[in-house]
């Protein structure tokens, strides 16, 4: 039997020990997991509340300890029963209840009482004795500060329980006596900590600040008072750091932080190692410091917190019941340091801590699946940084118990099987293992199922359309693209549209339509995916973290249309969108690598179509800073790598630099070598590293990569499904290389296979897919290329059908359909039937017309449209020939006007006055005239729009979006009556007005026939002479020959000296073959022309010239028409044109019909000005002659007090060259000339700082202008490889407006230059009028006095002198 309890009882002292019997538990309420009185001492240690520390003990130190008195074992051997009939507890007298130390007495019974019965009445009871007693007792008495610990005691039970009506005046009670306390009482202390202990447990029901304020400031007091060393010294502090944390969280001032934490510190650094409250306070303490640097983010704190936790971590014992708390308290801080600074010793170390705790849980503790989530969740986590296969499969495992132990009827079920998804999603995209995705796609249909209509159906209809479309793109199967888009639409009608979430399902939404119109091709889906993706980022706030991706997917979407469909506005838009992501997302954003491969793609589309430079330089530029900060070893870096790879294999066929094609096989083999073969990308990378060796192979000729090609396009094929949107272009990958290494090699095997191929690529292609056209246009080459070798007929009439057919589609880049076309009419030239040869070559010419305007786009940068052109070499003076062959020169002219000088065309129309609608629709004039513009001030690659930009639209944008809108407005115009061929090709009764002013020789050459269209007036017929079919070849010849004689001398630059000697007595080598060229031109085109007019009746006065207009193509543009006669080797002449007429050129018929002939008012002697820019000192050139040439022009125009402004040497800049020119009406440039063929546009003339750039001179627009003398060497040498666009300074000048136009086909001597000015400009002057009109007939003139000064010979002196124009 165990000792028997006892009792003690006197009127300063209540003290009662209770003893258990043996075999029996302790008491409910007594055991030290309730923790409520804390002055009943028990055998478990010392009693202490999370509110009340401190409390308990406190009479130990500061009163005598009670005498002895009798014990009543009665009342503990059957408390219940004791308590109810214990006489006397409210049967007090009135003279006991007027005795302090009889309430006090009562007020311990009344609360024991309480303890066991839970009776609310005997609570308040105890707290009005108490009050009483507390009123009645002296304040320096010892009883005063006994009867204040009950108060404080019985004032927490009221708080902790049910509500006390009497509460607050029990406080008020206590706050008097204390504070009639002496300081230097020795309870003082205690009671100030008593009372602040009671006021925050007020404060903690109630939430009233001065609660917590007047319970800091007892709190402070009672740590004043208290003397170092004192053993209650360090639960007033902790009392006190504790009140001022909770001060801190609730207004946030750092002061209170920081003197809480120095107080816990100040507590734990004085509690000695191995004290039973060491752990309690240093956990204290490490959760303060924790919280100061979740605010403030401070390192110390973090590893302060991380030693405290480690220290309690070590002095728990295990099994102790707070093992698995202090270990998650230390795991947390472990993984806030990881946060921080990044170190995975700390991942590490979280990881096995909480490992510790998930194995001392068992599977039946409430925590256990939230334990298993969390160490699911660190192991994830740790994946993300080190990427080992072990992390990611350790996730799944702790996500799969947590999914087990969870049962179905448990709401937190759905969630679980959502973050096991999430895991096996992320397994699957690295390692491909079809089980994984299939248990994700299982278990979400598992928690849709657990939520069916509840409000987080739509969450999880939304995983499982992201797992089937993530099984999609890998397996390929129809049905789960399908049932992935019906889940997420499913998800979005649950979902409301204020619901956060609401972006990303719309988006995910975008994506599963934007894969299956890639499968499927429906053009449904990509334009709802697109209006998904609009709707997403519509929904989305500026600055929201979501927001860049949002852009990024929307600029994704509409590539995918521009690449289907060709849209332009379409790639602009994307390009705008990636642009705007790349901007807005953090750099440290893992995602950002991603976003720059997006912009490469979508630069290298837009490049792809319109060949613009600048956008492939700078996806290069893109792609390289992507791999640059693309970790090594990361998912992503073959992706990048290949990426890079298509930018550079892009590039490399107009950069033709061997490094470009070098790097970009590099790139792909090293991205195939760190890709797994059953990876989804394999396939693409195979591909593109086919496709750089094979443009390798056409560079270098280069067997070897030939060989390597072709396997690794069947490769690549094998790896892909049928109606896999990516089986269309490595089919044609593959034909393609066949068909090359058949031009190699001659096996005829190679050729029949690359055709099989290609017909199995159209069999699988949509009538609307943007690649059948180019399908069908291989198709047809290697048809021709197997006609070639076999000339089977069979052949050619395969091929015509596949071009025709590449041609007439609606969709496709406009280059490859305009190729077909052009191919289809030269294979249709191999039909023996006439009249189906002309029929199938005059339909070819008019498709290939129809796509003109779209292979030399507006919303291009000339630069570009020129670019674009080369494929369409011949194409005009050919469709011409056909005409002509056909019987139909008035087409034949139309066509020749259509299709040559393009760019200089649209310049024009682009300029054209339109005051005939202004007359008739003023808005829509204002609108068509400012875009315009807006269109002819942007055309160069550099421009830069200010006026109207958006914020983030760059020029090519900006140039696409002012073509599509200038279009709508043409259209609209159209619409409006008598303007339906508005700006439309001019028909050929419109161009005859052109001969106004004389006849106009249009010459057409081509290997499919020569002839000269004569229009002799705008009221008669166009003529026509056909020469002889070997006329083509002969220029070609004669062209050459001229080219390489100027090169052998040097005449491709004006230079000082006297290389050519006029009194040499014989002719020289370089004099007769331009004697041959010059009589091969009389006797082969000019003579039969002439023969042709006189037939036609031409009236010439006696002594006068015919003024005449000659419009060559072909060879003929390099070849001097204007000086074709017979010269003789004694320097006499037989005859000559210049003998008969005044010659001038004209690119286009339409520039004589927009050059009005008679002098403007500008040219009156009021108005007149000449600008003379002068550059006599280039370094290593000088051209002393030009100051010689500034002096004859100064001479004349003084003798009639005619303005001349001179630009001289360091004045003579690009800048004040152009100044000048738009206020002067005449000018005069005598300088060196530059001619860059790789970028004509470039060509220009040297000046004091720099070149005044032909590409300058085309944006101006200088409505004035009059007379321009380009003294400088080849100001009107053409481009060899675009013949037929007029692309030198002379045309550049005739664009900005000038009328007429005196300039040099090659190099022209420095002493010659002066002797031709001089007399041009005195027949100009001569009256004082100057008469920009007569241009032609002051050089006609000027030439003459120069060939008389040459004795008729050294012909390279006097013939590169020409006027073009009016």
């Amino acid at each position: 039997m165990a000792q028997k309890s006892t009792t003690s009882l006197t009127p300063r002292f209540f003290d009662i020990v209770l003893r258990k019997k043996k075999g029996t538990e302790y008491w409910p309420r007594l055991t030290r997991d309730k923790e409520r009185l804390a002055y009943v001492k028990t055998d478990f240690g010392r009693w202490l509340d999370e509110d009340e520390q401190g409390n308990d003990s406190d009479h130990d130190s500061e009163q005598d300890t009670p005498p002895e008195t009798p014990k009543s074992e009665q009342i503990l051997d059957e408390p219940s029963a004791s308590f109810r009939d214990t006489p006397g507890i409210t049967e007090l007298t009135d003279s006991q209840r007027d005795d302090a130390c009889e309430l006090n007495i009562a007020a311990q019974l009344l609360l024991l009482r309480f303890e066991q019965l839970g009776e609310i009445s005997d609570l308040n009871e105890a707290i009005s004795c108490l009050e009483r007693a507390a009123r009645l007792a002296p304040v320096e008495g010892p009883l005063s500060s006994e009867i204040l610990d009950h108060l404080g005691m019985a004032i927490r039970e009221g708080l902790d329980g049910a509500e006390i009506p009497d509460i607050n005046k029990a406080m008020l009670v206590f706050e008097h006596a204390v504070d009639n306390m002496a300081n230097i009482h020795p309870a003082k202390p205690r009671q100030l900590d008593n009372f602040g202990v009671s006021l925050i447990s007020r404060y903690r029901r109630y939430g009233e600040r001065p609660d917590l304020d007047k319970a800091i400031s007892s709190f402070e007091r009672a740590v004043s008072l208290t003397p170092d060393g004192h053993p209650d010294q360090l639960v007033r502090m902790e009392n006190l750091g504790t009140s001022l944390k909770l001060r801190f969280e609730r207004l946030g001032e750092i002061e209170d932080i920081d003197n809480a934490i120095l107080n816990l510190e100040r507590v734990s650094s004085g509690t000695p190692l191995g004290h039973p409250d060491e752990s309690r306070r240093l956990t204290s303490l490490g959760n303060s410091l924790m919280f100061r640097c979740g605010l403030l983010g401070g390192i110390p704190d973090i590893g302060k917190a991380i030693s405290s936790f480690e220290r309690v971590a070590s002095l728990t014992p295990e099994g102790h019941p707070e093992e698995t708390g202090n270990l998650r308290r230390l795991a947390t801080a472990l993984m806030a340091r990881h946060m921080l600074l990044g170190e995975m010793a700390d991942m590490d170390k979280t990881i096995s801590t909480f490992e510790r705790v998930v194995c001392l849980t068992p599977d039946d503790h409430p925590d256990k699946i939230e334990l298993l989530d969390h160490l699911g969740h660190l192991h994830g986590a740790r994946f993300e940084s080190n990427a080992e296969i072990r992390n990611i499969d350790s996730a799944i495992s702790n996500f799969d118990r947590a999914v087990r132990l969870t049962s179905d009827r448990d709401p937190n079920k759905p969630s679980c099987l959502s973050r096991f998804v999430k895991a096996l999603n992320i397994r699957y995209e690295r390692l491909d293992k079809t089980p994984d995705i299939d248990k994700a796609v299982s278990s979400c249909e598992h928690a849709i199922r657990l939520t069916s209509g509840l409000p987080e159906e739509a969450q999880y209809l939304n995983t499982l359309g992201n797992s089937l479309q993530s099984r999609f793109e890998h397996l390929r199967e129809t049905p789960d693209i399908n049932r992935a888009i019906s889940n997420l639409h499913r998800s979005i009608c649950l979902t409301p549209d204020r619901d956060p979430d609401m972006p990303g399902r719309l988006s995910n939404l975008g994506t599963s339509l934007t894969w299956r119109f890639r499968h499927a091709g429906d053009r449904a889906d990509i334009d709802a995916a697109v209006s998904n993706f609009e709707r997403a980022l519509h929904l989305t706030p500026s600055g929201h973290p979501d927001e860049p991706e949002h852009l990024e997917k929307l600029g994704t979407s509409l590539g995918v249309r521009f690449e289907r469909l060709g849209e332009i506005s379409d790639i602009d838009r994307a390009i705008t969108c990636n642009e705007k992501a790349i901007r807005i997302i953090p750099d440290e954003n893992r995602k950002k690598p991603s976003y720059f491969i997006s912009l490469r793609n979508l630069l290298r589309a837009r490049f792809r179509r319109f060949g613009e430079m600048p956008d492939i330089d700078k996806a290069i530029v893109v792609i390289e800073h992507a791999v640059r900060i693309t970790p090594e070893g990361d998912t992503n870096e073959p992706g990048h790598l290949a990426s890079l790879g298509n930018a550079l294999m892009a590039r490399f066929p107009r950069s033709g630099l061997t490094d470009d094609i070098d790097k970009a096989i590099s790139n792909f083999e090293l991205a195939v070598c760190l890709t797994q073969e059953s990876a989804v990308n394999m396939p693409v990378w195979l591909s593109n590293l086919g496709i750089s060796q094979m443009m390798r192979v056409e560079r270098l000729e280069s067997v070897r990569d030939m060989d390597n090609a072709i396997p690794n396009f069947e490769k690549a094929i094998r790896l892909t499904r049928d109606h896999d949107a990516e089986m269309l272009p490595r089919l044609n990958n593959l034909a393609v290389s066949l068909k090359t290494r058949f031009a190699v090699t001659g096996e005829v095997s190679d050729i029949d296979k690359a055709i099989q191929t290609l017909e199995r690529a159209v069999e699988l292609a949509p009538e609307d897919h943007s690649m059948k056209s180019l399908l069908l246009k291989n198709l047809g080459a290697s048809y021709q290329r197997r006609f070639e070798k076999r000339e089977q007929s069979s052949d050619i009439s395969h091929a015509i059908r596949a071009f025709s057919e590449a041609a007439l589609l609606r969709t496709g880049p406009p280059s490859i359909r305009f190729d077909s076309a052009v191919s289809w009419s030269q294979f249709a030239q191999l039909n023996p039937d006439t009249a189906k040869r002309q029929s199938s070559s005059l339909e070819a010419y008019t498709a290939a017309f129809a796509l003109l305007h779209r292979l030399s786009w507006l919303g291009a940068s000339i630069d570009s449209r020129y670019q674009q052109l080369l494929s369409a070499r011949t194409f005009a003076c050919d469709a011409a020939a056909t005409a002509l062959a056909a019987k139909n020169p008035l087409k034949a002219l139309e066509w020749l006007e259509e299709g040559r000088s393009v760019v200089y065309g649209q310049i024009l129309q682009l300029r054209a006055p339109m005051d005939d609608l202004r007359k008739v629709d003023p808005n829509l004039h204002e609108k068509l005239t400012s875009v315009a513009t807006y269109l002819d001030e942007g055309a160069s690659d550099n421009y830069q729009f200010t006026r109207g930009q958006d914020e983030y639209e760059q020029a090519p944008q900006r140039r696409s979006r002012l073509a599509l809108e200038f279009e709508t407005l043409v259209n609209r115009v159209r619409e409006l009556p008598r303007f339906k061929t508005f700006l439309l090709p001019k028909l050929s009764s419109e161009l005859q007005d052109a001969a106004q002013h004389g006849p106009v020789v249009v010459l057409n050459i081509s290997r499919y026939g020569s002839d000269a269209l004569i229009l002799m007036s705008p009221s008669e017929p166009v003529d026509h002479v056909h020469f002889e079919d070997t006329l083509f070849g002969q220029a070609e010849k004669f062209q050459s020959l001229l080219q390489d004689t100027l090169t052998k001398r040097g005449l491709r630059e004006r230079h000082f000296g006297n290389d050519l000697e006029f009194d040499s007595p014989a002719p020289s080598e370089e004099d007769t073959i331009f004697r041959i060229i010059l009589a091969w031109l009389w006797n082969s085109i000019v003579e039969p022309v002439l023969e042709r007019m006189e037939s036609l009746h031409l009236e010439v006065r006696d002594h006068q010239y015919i003024r005449m207009q000659w419009c060559p193509t072909g060879p003929l543009m390099f070849l001097p028409i204007h000086s074709a006669g017979i010269y003789n080797e004694d320097g006499t002449i037989s005859i000559s044109l210049m003998d008969i007429a005044i010659s001038s050129y004209t690119p286009t018929l339409s520039t004589l019909l927009d050059s009005p002939r008679q002098t403007t008012d500008s040219s009156t002697k009021q108005n007149f000005k000449l600008l003379a820019v002068i550059q006599a000192n280039t370094p290593g050139a000088p051209l002393p002659g030009t100051k010689v040439e500034l002096k004859h022009i100064q001479d004349h125009a003084s003798l009639w007090a005619l303005p001349v402004v001179t630009l001289e040497g360091s004045d003579a800049t690009v800048a004040n060259a152009l100044s000048g020119m738009a206020e002067s009406p005449w000018v005069h440039l005598a300088c060196h000339g530059v001619q860059d063929l790789a970028h004509p546009t470039k060509s220009g003339l040297i000046l004091a700082d720099g070149r005044l750039k032909l590409s300058e001179i085309i944006k101006r627009r200088i409505p004035h202008a009059e007379f321009a003398f380009l003294s400088a060497c080849q100001t009107a040498t053409g481009d060899g490889n675009r013949p037929e666009e007029a692309i030198h300074l002379a045309a550049g000048m005739r664009m900005a407006g000038y009328q007429g136009v005196i300039a040099t086909m090659w190099s022209i001597q420095d002493n010659d230059a002066p002797f031709v000015a001089e007399n041009v400009y005195a027949q100009l002057f001569d009256g004082g009028t100057p008469a920009s009109d007569k241009g032609a007939i002051a050089l006609h003139s000027a030439i003459r006095c120069l060939q008389e000064r040459c004795k008729g010979r050294l012909f390279a002196s006097w013939v590169p002198f020409i006027h073009l124009g009016a």
